[in-house]
This record gives C-alpha cells, sequence and structure tokens, in this order.
C-alpha cells in the first residue's frame, strides 16, 4: 500500500511497514533496555504461505504469540503441521468457510459516521 490511497469506504490508508522496520524498533527496545509486549494476529489463515513463513519464524525468533484466525473449510494439509513446529503460535477458529455473508444490496458505511451495516 502507498500513503494517501483510499478503501473503497473512502477512507484513508497508511503506508503498510516493512519487516525491517520491525527489527529496528525491536533492537531500539533492546538497547534501551526494554520488552514490549506484544502479539500479532494473521486473518483467514488456510496454509502455508512465504508471508506466514515470515510471521512465523518473526515470532519464534523475538518470542512473540502470533494468533491465526483460520478458516476450517478449504484447509490446507501443510498448516498444522507447520504451526506444530511453532513455540508461539495459536490457531482462532474463525468462522467455518471464507464467505461474505452481506447481502448484495447491503450499504457498508464509515463506523466513524456512526452508521452499522444492515
Amino acid at each position: 500500500m502507498t500513503a494517501g490511497l483510499t478503501s473503497g469506504l473512502g477512507m484513508k490508508r497508511a503506508k503498510m511497514a516493512e519487516w525491517a522496520d520491525l527489527e529496528a524498533e525491536l533492537a531500539r527496545w533492546r538497547t534501551a533496555d526494554l520488552t514490549p509486549r506484544l502479539w500479532w494476529r494473521d486473518d483467514d489463515a488456510q496454509q502455508v504461505t512465504p508471508d506466514l513463513e515470515t510471521l512465523l519464524d518473526q515470532s519464534d525468533r523475538h518470542a512473540i504469540p502470533v494468533h491465526l484466525a483460520v478458516i476450517p473449510q478449504g484447509l490446507n494439509s501443510n498448516l498444522a503441521p507447520r504451526l506444530d513446529d511453532s513455540d508461539h503460535a495459536y490457531v482462532l477458529q474463525h468462522g467455518l468457510a471464507h464467505i461474505n455473508h452481506f447481502r448484495a444490496t447491503t450499504k457498508i458505511t464509515s463506523q466513524r459516521s456512526g452508521s452499522i451495516p444492515t
């Protein structure tokens, strides 16, 4: 993502940080003899991907828990064995299937305006 892009809801999205940014920030904390309390969440996990590998490696390297929102329907058989190898990965069931339950006529508005999709 690039700074200044807008989502489909018209809200600005910030530039996404790189892994190097996190590594540098954690190094600053170590230098200051501080320990951050963190956890990560990965949304819609169904299989091992390069991005998930990076997340799990970072989680294990820094002993930071990662919570995986897993969708059981369509789950690839490579995910469970990979998670068994991680000391800090936790599975959170994220529904049963990746299905959008909103009706096609549903109007989605920003929650900042106080409106909630019907």
